[in-house]
C-alpha cells in the first residue's frame, strides 16, 4: 500500500495507485481474514470512495496523475465488488450511482 491507502500492480511503485490492484487487495485481504474495519482496509476503501468519478459514479484505472481521462466499466465493477466485500451497502449512495449513471448493464438486467 502507498500512503495514500491504495496499491499499485508492481509493488516497488508508490507513486500512482491503480483502482483494479486497490479493490483486488482489498478483496483479497478481506477474504483472508483481515477485518472490514481494519486500518489498512479502511484506508483503501476511503481512497475508493475519493476516487469516485463525480459526474459518471465509475472509475477509471490510474490516478494520482490521472493517466486515465474516462471511467472503465471492468474498473468500476471491480470498486463496487471490492466495497461490497467491505460491507458497502448496496443501497448507498456510492453503489447506487456507478449502477444508474454509469448504467451498468448487469445491474439493469436484475
Amino acid at each position: 500500500m502507498n500512503p495514500f491507502g491504495g496499491w499499485h500492480p508492481i509493488p516497488w511503485d508508490n507513486e500512482e495507485i491503480e483502482v483494479g490492484a486497490t479493490s483486488w487487495a482489498i478483496i483479497a485481504l478481506i477474504k483472508a481474514g483481515v477485518s472490514s474495519s481494519s486500518e489498512i482496509i479502511m484506508k483503501a476503501i476511503k481512497w475508493l470512495r475519493d476516487n469516485q468519478w463525480e459526474d459518471s459514479g465509475g472509475w477509471g484505472r490510474w490516478y494520482n496523475n490521472k493517466k486515465d481521462s474516462i471511467p472503465l466499466i471492468i474498473r468500476t465493477c471491480d470498486a463496487i465488488a471490492a466495497l461490497l466485500i467491505a460491507d458497502e451497502d448496496p443501497e448507498s449512495p456510492i453503489i447506487q450511482k456507478a449502477i444508474e449513471d454509469y448504467e451498468l448493464p448487469l445491474a439493469k438486467s436484475i
